[in-house]
């Protein structure tokens, strides 16, 4: 750790556990900004036959085969 490399004794404590929690707050920070960016891809099969790639945030939990409609770039269940 870097915070233990600094300072001796109780200088060299408080580097580590400062190096610590500051390692916590940016990990922290980092797993909420992947949560947020999770976006799931759904191949839509029009009924002319075509197909349109849609991308969502939300987890839809839909099956091959279910029938949806898409607005606006939106998947809705029918």
């Amino acid at each position: 750790m870097i915070g233990h490399q600094i300072g001796s004794g109780r200088g060299n404590t408080a580097a580590t556990i400062a190096g610590a929690v500051g390692g916590a707050l940016v990990g922290s920070e980092i797993e909420k900004r992947q949560e947020q960016a999770t976006r799931y891809r759904v191949t839509v099969r029009l009924d002319s036959g075509s197909s349109v790639i849609v991308e969502d945030q939300r987890k839809l939990n839909l099956r091959v085969g279910e029938r949806v409609r898409v607005d606006d770039g939106r998947i809705h269940r029918i």
